[in-house]
This record gives C-alpha cells, structure tokens and sequence, in this order.
C-alpha cells in the first residue's frame, strides 16, 4: 500500500510550530490554527514528539480528540523519548536543528531507535495525542545530515530495534495504516487479510520469499494456509479502486 493511498488529500497541517519552534504560542492560537484547519478541510495531520518536547503532540490532542477518529488520518514519529526529567531546552545539542524548540516544553529528550525506546514513545505519544492508534508512524531524524560519522550506527539500532517494532504495532492495529478499509473489501470479497498481504508481498518480482514470524505453533498452518488461499483478481481491482494500492503495483495472478 503507498503512503499516497492512505491520506485523504495532497495536503496537510504540519504542528512543528505548534511545539513553539521559533516563538512561544499562546494556547488560545495554538488551539485556533488546528480548529481553523479543520474547518477548511485539513484532515492529514502530521507531528512529533521533538516538537517542543510533546507540546505539538499534547496540543493538536486537544483539539482531534473531539473529533470523529474515523475522519482523519494522524501520523507522529519515533527517534526521540521524552522524559519527566527537565532541561534548558535552548542547550540542546541537535545537530543541524540546535537552537530549535526552545520555547517548548524543558523536559529532557533522548535519541533511541531501540526496540524499548520505539515501544515507549508510541506509548507516549497515543497518551499525549488522547488517541488508542495512529495511522503513520516515521521513523525521525535517521539521516547523515543529523547524525553525521555515526548515522550508519544509528540506522542499524533502528533496523534491528524500531523497524522490527513498528511492524509489530502495524500488526496489533495500534498502527492502522488505514487497514480498516482494506479488511472491508477484503471481506466483501471473502479473502483473508493475511492472505491477501503474504499473496500481495510475493507479486513484486524482486521478492523471491516472504518469511512471516510467528509467536505460536497454530501461526505456522495458519500462514502456509493464507499462501494457498485463491484470492480472486477482482478484489486486487477493488483495492486500486479505491486507492488501497498503487495503480501499477504488481499483484499475483488469479
């Protein structure tokens, strides 16, 4: 599924500087920018916990968390943990973003791509954003630009650590990515959603294998099952349809 499929328009509101980026916001304005972007038609949101500390997060919360959850799609970001502990938030050594946020929030921020880490900031952030899931999650700032000499380090705590996390969420539904739509069509046609996502994987001519983990003895038939399972060409027809998948995305042969 392409990132494009899931948003709802070809625009957004970013909350970077509803984390006090530059100035700091009154609450009443911070508050008034996500309401009058909702009144125009924004339903794309996107922040971070870098953004003032939780501020943006904690802010834009406010405001969607009177709002029907179905109606918008929400992404955040992993990277960074926010502590209860408080610093100058002006002494932070970021790289290329020193000097930036520090209007937000003091508490301490910590860089980590670790499994644990991954876990606790999507805690966090649903915590902060008064939400039970999201429906993107980036991973934050795991670039050269950033980290310089030891972003190659970086990346590999985020392959082994974040990387394998969030797939894990994605299959808990913490993170939805818009899968609620996929399991409406999925059952309209009577396919199995494992099925169609193991089936969907092996269609790209550069993968030869799909290796699917599992936690109990029952999840290895189950898989080997949805490999097998006959999925009609008609529901990989719905599925770009209605842009669950993108147009010239390779799926398997009826």
């Amino acid at each position: 599924m392409s990132i494009g499929a899931l948003l709802p328009a070809d625009h957004g509101l970013g909350t970077a500087p509803l984390g006090d980026i530059y100035r700091a916001i009154p609450e009443d304005e911070a508050r008034a920018t996500v309401e009058t972007a909702w009144d125009q038609g924004v339903r794309y949101f996107d922040t971070a916990p870098f953004y003032g500390a939780g501020l943006a997060e904690i802010r834009l919360g406010e405001v969607l968390s009177t709002r029907p959850r179905d109606a918008y799609v929400l992404s955040t970001k992993i990277g960074r943990v926010i502590l209860d502990e408080r610093e100058d938030p002006a002494s932070r050594r970021l790289g290329d973003k020193e000097g930036l946020f520090a209007h937000g929030r003091p508490n301490t921020m910590v860089e980590d791509y670790s499994a644990d880490a991954t876990r606790r900031s999507i805690e966090d952030s649903l915590e902060r954003l008064r939400t039970d899931r999201l429906d993107i999650v980036w991973v934050h700032d795991i670039a050269e630009d950033f980290w310089d000499g030891e972003w190659l380090a970086a990346f590999e705590s985020a392959r082994t650590g974040a990387f394998r996390v969030l797939q894990e969420l994605r299959d808990e539904g913490v993170i939805q990515a818009r899968v609620g739509r996929l399991r409406a069509v999925a059952a309209r046609h009577g396919v199995g959603v494992k099925a169609a996502a193991l089936q969907f994987s092996l269609a790209h001519p550069a993968t030869v294998a799909v290796i699917p983990g599992a936690s109990r003895p029952g999840r290895i038939a189950e898989d080997l099952a949805a490999l097998r399972e006959k999925v009609p060409a008609v529901f990989w027809a719905d599925l770009r349809e209605e842009g669950l998948i993108a147009p010239d995305a390779p799926v398997p042969r009826a």
